[in-house]
């Protein structure tokens, strides 16, 4: 989306789809977006994001039901002055702690599930290393979680998982992408990018620079693994290759950086 001096921001973007702006400021937006193609566009990128995002964060029942049952296991019952059997809840800060902690993490678990359904179990994908997810990836034939439509969806999708925008650069000659996939490696927001380079299959995870550790891959693998910082992002390409073609195509399309050519 282009961007002049009066151009609503992605911020606005936001919080007009969250339904956040002031009236005032929401009359204004509303003007603006009856004559304006390309904003209109924007909000339906961003809507589409947000509901596939809702999908996915809707409280699991199943831990909900849990943290029911601990509550009443942890209930004693009393008998009022007046006859009435009433509970009373030992450590009533632990239980606030329980149903916070349980809904939170619930929530975190399930925030990395592609868009569409979520699985029945709602179970959060396990753990994994980088070599173990580029091996699976290619024995599943190699096929991504999201496809963006478009460059503004695809920036979107970051901005709204990271808070930091991602761009590819086009004209890549031997790289060509295939799609994003959703995994737990530096947290349970690592994010994949798919592609292939010369035919061959190549990885780029992406995460916040503040989850990354020391990685390495086991020589057995056959893998490379190569290392780029990305403003408030940790890329990490893995690759057959011996040297990385994927990771330096990526930018940030908000500071004006540039890609290389590695």
């Amino acid at each position: 989306m282009t961007k002049d001096a009066g151009h609503p921001s992605d911020d606005q973007l936001d919080a007009y789809v969250d339904g956040t702006l002031g009236a005032e400021e929401t009359g204004r937006f509303e003007a603006r977006r009856a004559d304006d193609d390309t904003l209109r566009a924007a909000l339906e990128t961003q809507k589409r994001i947000d509901e596939s995002l809702a999908r996915v964060h809707e409280p699991p029942p199943a831990a909900l039901e849990r943290v029911l049952k601990e509550i009443d296991r942890q209930a004693v019952a009393t008998v009022t002055p007046a006859g009435h059997q009433v509970p009373i809840y030992r450590r009533p800060w632990a239980i606030a702690a329980l149903i916070i902690l349980s809904v939170g993490a619930a929530w975190q678990l399930i925030s990395t599930l592609p868009r569409g359904e979520a699985p029945d179990d709602y179970g959060p994908k396990p753990l994994t290393t980088a070599d173990a997810f580029y091996r699976q990836a290619v024995e599943n034939g190699f096929k991504p979680d999201w496809v963006c439509k478009d460059d503004e969806e695809f920036s979107s999708t970051f901005r709204k998982r990271f808070r930091q925008p991602l761009l590819l650069a086009h004209d890549t000659g031997p790289v060509s992408t295939v799609g994003l996939s959703y995994l737990n490696w530096l947290s349970t927001h690592t994010t994949a990018l798919l592609s292939r380079v010369d035919g061959q299959p190549v990885v780029v995870l992406i995460d916040r620079l503040r989850n990354d550790r020391t990685k390495s891959l086991p020589p057995e693998s056959g893998l490379h693994l190569f290392r780029r910082v990305l403003g408030e992002l940790v890329l990490y390409e893995v690759t057959p290759l011996p040297e990385p073609h994927v990771m330096g195509l990526f930018y940030n399309p908000d500071d004006g950086s540039k890609p290389t050519d590695k």
